[in-house]
């Protein structure tokens, strides 16, 4: 994908905010917290959200009938199949709509997207999609009647006619003043600034070669009518003060925008025995059938899908969630405490690689809660660094790598041990410094026998040519004999190793490079993403030894690596390779007395001996690629 950005909360405040990738490919412009996107359905929750506080006033209640505020649902017609000529037939309602209807998707109305019967009808009139925001959208039949059953449709989209109605106030104005300016929400709305234009993350649509297409997209900035349904744009700054207010029983810093149970109303099932239903696509091109939950029932609330059991991925039941068209997604977890929202924008909806990176992402937040949680006792060699570890709640504890003793103190007690062992880079012949590390880890281990062990390893721990890398071979071999669970991660070359370069590309525009050639790919990876893995892996419970490989999202090229600089710096960086027969000389000037395993190390990755297997085709991949590692290195 270009770029996402996912953002999660608790009650205490913001607790994870990642942006990645490119909000324009064009341009090269990086996608940040405060890029600008089309919410699509997510506005949903806003006109909700209106539609509530207008109930708490006593203005209108959820069993009025709708027609009551909005005359033009005094007499709506379902259709009721096709006529032997091709034209829709329809016949009158036998129940009236209430407020109640449309605020759960119960009124009869549908979307095109997801109703064969509806994309025909439009065909045949010649009646426009809601999304065109003309108000002739708004002779759309019913499909069945009011109450009968669930069905998506363009029900939110009259609550938005009807708050207009009772508020005597545009939408545009009724949300600035009574949701987003309490808020604080200042690029929120559905008529968007050239500020803001500039800030809005490219759409995409997906092609059929898994590929993203660029194209153009921007809801109507002249409407008939202000769409309730579908048509503001936010941030995920905004969005996310927007969902804390929520997940806050409907107040944040101060500013109460709903009542505490009127927040908890809106999240219990609103539809009684009836259930949400799978919306079965009928135009591939905008979306994929779609369903939360497959596997169990789920219900409405006042806007909100609700999961009845826990979800696959760390939710509670009773969670309420939703989405837009774009591929953004948010859930609230009124039982943990959280919220959390994922935001892109490509077509067709509920893409699989977006869904899929929406799971990781909510599995992540709360193993990280989890983990959070528990009490994490960090071992350090020495005690300036332990202070950082402490003001984050952890136990310190000092111990020299060498000192067995000392380490199965640390170890003792403990459900999982993480061992991070330092790197020699310049070792004695024989990795003398390494086996006396190995040693002790070893004998600790075997005395405080923690529950499980993962264990930082690295790329060519398996390669049986000798080299800089053997020193982790050896540790891998030591700890697979232990009686306990033991996984090795093995990530690739560390994208940070360029830190090393910042200061020629910048002064000379030269990337010196002992990779080669330099068009060559290598597994790359950032650091951010090997901790990432590594406290999802230390949280898993297996039997045995495991190794789990770990590259980017794609190999990288000392090439790749000079485009990145150029991008960064602003100025043409190119590669010259270092000549191997130079190494010795040059690293021996550097103050190395053992160049030899170093050398080694790079000719291996050189030559391929170093490598993932299948060319790390079954390896784990990260998120992060060199433009956001270089950028970073760059601006510090």
């Amino acid at each position: 994908m270009a770029g996402v950005i996912a953002v999660a909360a608790t009650p205490k405040g913001i607790v994870y905010e990642g942006a990645f990738g490119k909000a324009n490919v064009a341009t090269g412009t990086p996608m940040t917290l405060d890029t600008v996107f089309w919410l699509l359905s997510m506005t949903k929750a806003f006109t909700a959200t209106a539609c509530m506080q207008l109930i708490e006033q006593g203005r209108l209640h959820l069993d009025d009938d709708a027609a009551k505020y909005l005359p033009e649902l005094a007499a709506p017609q379902v259709l009721d199949g096709v006529a032997e000529d091709g034209t829709p037939r329809l016949r009158p309602a036998r129940r009236a709509i209430k407020v109640r209807h449309l605020l759960t998707h119960t009124s009869g109305y549908t979307y095109s997207i997801w109703s064969e019967a509806l994309t025909r009808y439009e065909k045949v009139t010649g009646m426009p999609d809601i999304a065109t925001c003309k108000n002739a959208a708004f002779a759309a039949p019913l499909e069945f009647e009011p109450g009968e059953r669930w069905e998506y449709g363009i029900s939110i989209d009259w609550v938005g006619k009807l708050v207009e109605a009772v508020s005597d106030q545009s939408l545009e104005i009724y949300f600035r003043e009574n949701i987003f300016a309490p808020l604080g929400m200042k690029d929120s709305g559905f008529l968007i600034g050239a500020g803001q234009k500039r800030r809005v993350a490219t759409f995409h649509n997906r092609r059929a070669d898994g590929g993203l297409e660029p194209a153009p997209f921007e809801m109507p900035q002249r409407p008939e009518f202000f769409m309730g349904g579908g048509g503001a744009f936010s941030t995920p700054r905004d969005y996310m003060a927007f969902l804390q207010a929520l997940l806050n029983g409907g107040a944040l810093h101060g500013v109460r925008i709903l009542r505490q149970e009127t927040v908890a109303m809106m999240m219990q099932n609103q539809i009684g025995e009836l259930n949400v239903q799978q919306m079965r696509s009928a135009q591939p091109s905008y979306s994929r059938s779609f369903d939360q939950f497959p596997e169990q029932p789920h219900k409405w609330g006042l806007s909100f899908d609700i999961n009845t059991q826990p979800g696959p991925n760390g939710r509670s039941a009773g969670s309420i969630a939703w989405a837009g068209l774009l591929n953004c997604y948010f859930w609230l977890d009124p039982v943990k405490h959280i919220t959390g929202a994922l935001f892109t924008q490509v077509l067709p909806f509920f893409d699989e690689q977006i869904v899929a990176l929406y799971g990781e992402f909510e599995r992540g937040l709360y193993r990280g809660l989890d983990l959070a949680c528990r009490p994490v006792r960090a071992v350090v060699r020495d005690a300036n660094k332990g202070e950082e570890w402490a003001a984050r709640g952890c136990e310190v504890v000092l111990a020299g790598l060498e000192d067995a003793a000392a380490l199965t103190a640390a170890f003792t007690g403990a459900e999982g041990v993480f061992i991070l062992p330092p790197s020699e880079f310049d070792p004695e012949p024989g990795y003398p410094e390494a086996r006396k590390v190995i040693d002790a880890i070893v004998e600790a281990l075997k005395a405080a026998l923690p529950d499980r062990v993962l264990c930082l390893s690295t790329i060519g721990a398996d390669a049986a040519q000798d080299n800089l890398l053997s020193q982790r071979t050896m540790l891998e071999e030591a700890l697979s004999a232990l009686p306990l669970p033991v996984t090795f991660l093995r990530p690739g070359w560390f994208l940070e190793n360029a830190m090393w370069d910042v200061a020629s590309a910048r002064d000379t525009g030269v990337l010196s490079s002992f990779l080669m050639p330099a068009d060559k790919p290598f597994a790359m990876v950032a650091t951010s993403d090997v901790g990432r893995i590594a406290a999802d892996l230390i949280q898993e419970h297996w039997t045995g030894r495991r190794v789990v490989e770990l590259e980017g999202p794609r190999r990288v090229s000392p090439n790749d690596l000079a485009i990145a600089f150029t991008k960064a710096l602003g100025r043409p960086v190119r590669v010259e390779t270092v000549p191997r027969d130079t190494w010795e000389g040059l690293f021996l000037s550097q103050g190395m007395k053992n160049p030899g395993p170093r050398m080694r190390m790079l000719d291996g990755f050189n030559e391929g001996w170093i490598d993932f297997a299948n060319q790390g085709a079954s390896a784990v991949k990260g998120r992060i690629g060199p433009e956001e590692i270089i950028a970073t290195l760059c601006s510090t």
